[in-house]
This record gives C-alpha cells, structure tokens and sequence, in this order.
C-alpha cells in the first residue's frame, strides 16, 4: 500500500527542519538520521508512512560539493547514514561524487514506487565532465514496484569510477543493478560490487559494462517475482544480445558468486576479459544456457555446474580452465563454435570427446 498523499506535505515540512537542525554541518563526516524524539518527521519515515524521496535528497544535496570531485583538496560527500526502517521514496535518489548512502543492513529497506524507466538509486554528477567518483551504497535493502535498483543517471556522461556497491539485498522488477554505459561512452572503470544477494527479480540481475572490476560474493537466488493479483510469475526476460540475468562485459575479476534460480533466460553472459575463481552455476530453467561466452577471453579455475543438463556455450571465445569443467560428460552440454576454444588443463574440450589442444 502507497502512502497516503494527502499526509505527506506536513511531515516533509517538519522533517527537513528537523534535519537541519539535528544534522546541520559544513564538513565530509557521516550525517546521523536517528531523531531524539519520535516526535519528528524522521520517525514516521523510518515507520514506512510517508514518501522521504525529498527528505534523503535534502541531507545528500547539503553535503560538501567543492570541485565536485574527491581530489582531497577540500571535503566532497559524506555519509548519509539512514536507520532501520521502511523509507518510501517516489522518485529517484540521486547520489553525485563522494557520496555514501548506508544503512542498518537488512533492518533499512528503501521501498521505491517510481516508474518503470526510473531506478531508486541513480548515481549522479554535479561536475561540468558530468563524471560520478567514489560513490558508495552500502548495507540497505532495495524493493521496487516497478523500476530498476541502482542506475547511472541521465546527467553522468563522463566516467563512472571507484563506484563500491556493498552488503545489499536487491529484489527489484526492473535490472537490479544496471552499470552499462552506451558503446560511445566509457565503461564504469574500477567498480567494487561485494556481498550483494538479489532475490524475486522481475528481470535482469546486473548489467555491468566495466574496465578492472571486482564482482565478489555476488548472490542470485530463489524465482521470478510473482504478480500478487494473477498469482504468476512476473518477469521480463533480457532482450538480445543481453539475453542473461547477468551480464558481464569488459575486464576483470568474478569470483565466489551464486549464481542460481529458476528464472526462464540465461543465467550469464561473458564478454571481453575475464578471471573467474570459485563459481557457482545452479538453474532449474533447463531449456537455457547456464553461462554463454562471446567475444571472450576467460581464465578459470573451474566452470562447476549442478544439474547434468547444464548448458555452456562459446562463440569466438577461449576460456582457459586449470582444473576441471564439471558437465557430466553430456556432449550436448558443450555448445563450442569452431572459432572457439575451451580448454581445460591444456587439453581441449569439444562435446564429450577429448582433444589435444592445438
């Protein structure tokens, strides 16, 4: 249920001043959201009653701007630390440079209502470059009723770097985390994506086009969200190319990730350069790939897939696999193009058979 509209004006009113006058600061230090009292706005926030949308953008606007990039010259960001509760917003929040939004773990849920095209997260520039540097979003959960989790803002069109996604719980009906600049722009360079679990997804679970990323403990679980009126699964599968849950494009490193579930597409799409430790491959969607390499250069230690009918396919790619690919010996699990190469501890792979790598 929305909050009520015809409410929200007086509570806004009293919860910026309040903000002001418990939070009022010039410097970069973190910026407390916890009232004294229950008698302020704050409270009915974090009780889930009224839209803070404009409320959370007042305390990250009034942080340092400087430059608009941390350069340690002068203060730029700060922390908003939000405590535990349910904060409706209606609209996204916008997080420029320097910037942390953190929360209380799973006890802080934002709950966005925007639409689709939106996001609740929308990572921001405030610089003539139109770059967003060192944002962070950290321990909070993330629900949305229609749009994306976390996006990259109209006004960024420079680079997007040293962006840390850290410690949260994402159940979105649009992608999740969606880090994929156009092919003209540049790719988000230096992400952190760490301890991050989406769940109930209504599409995609992260579209990321970087250069020297960290993917760490990423977690894709349980099934499509399910329309609470019709009863049935809810979920937009990724249009092509990007027809994956996940999509990694670029360079870097994914290591110790989940990816499971019983979504009806892809579980993930490989582009460009890439080091995968310690994996994970679960689905119980069966007519999909598990993991689909393309233009790819792939070293891992291994490719482990659950189900005896896991699917791993290869066009133009070599992946590099210094222990074991786990496919059961099922030829039609290996889907290899002829310009492509898997080759597990230097001989290659092709269907079940075996052959000395050339």
């Amino acid at each position: 249920m929305r909050p009520p509209k015809h409410l929200a004006i007086l509570p806004t009113l009293v919860a910026i001043l309040g903000c002001f006058a418990l939070s009022h600061r010039t410097d970069a230090q973190a910026v407390p959201w916890t009232p004294q009292s229950p008698d302020t706005g704050l409270w009915k926030f974090a009780k889930g009653t009224f839209d803070a949308s404009d409320t959370i953008q007042f305390l990250i606007d009034r942080l340092p701007r400087a430059a608009a990039v941390p350069t340690a010259e002068a203060p730029v960001g700060g922390v908003i630390d939000l405590p535990g509760g349910t904060f409706w917003i209606t609209k996204p929040l916008r997080l420029p440079s320097g910037v942390t939004l953190r929360g209380e773990g799973a006890g802080t849920v934002i709950r966005c209502t925007a639409p689709p095209a939106s996001c609740a997260i929308e990572l921001d520039s405030l610089a003539s470059h139109g770059s967003n540097i060192a944002a962070h979003v950290e321990r909070l959960c993330i629900y949305t009723d229609q749009s994306r989790g976390i996006a990259i803002g109209p006004r960024t069109t420079g680079a997007v770097e040293d962006l840390v996604l850290r410690d949260l719980i994402l159940n979105t009906a649009g992608v999740a985390i969606d880090l994929y600049p156009p092919k003209d722009k540049n790719p988000v360079y230096f992400p952190l994506i760490e301890n991050v679990r989406c769940a109930q997804l209504g599409s995609g679970a992260i579209r990321l086009r970087a250069s020297i990323a960290s993917v760490r403990a990423l977690k894709l679980t349980g099934s499509p969200r399910v329309d609470p009126q019709t009863k049935q699964p809810r979920f937009t599968a990724p249009a092509a190319p990007d027809d994956a849950l996940c999509v990694f494009d670029g360079h870097g490193t994914i290591s110790d990730c989940q990816f499971e579930g019983s979504y009806p597409t892809a579980m993930a799409q490989v582009r460009g350069d890439w080091t995968m430790q310690g994996n994970w491959f679960e689905t119980h969607a069966l007519d999909f790939p598990h993991v689909t390499f393309t233009d790819a250069r792939v070293r891992a230690d291994e490719l482990f897939f659950f189900h005896d009918r896991a699917k791993l396919v290869l066009r133009n790619s070599t992946v590099r696999v210094s222990d074991r690919v786990d496919y059961r010996d099922d030829p039609k699990a290996l889907d290899v193009d002829e310009k492509s190469k898997l080759l597990v501890q230097g001989s290659e792979l092709r269907g079940a058979t075996t052959q000395p790598a050339r």
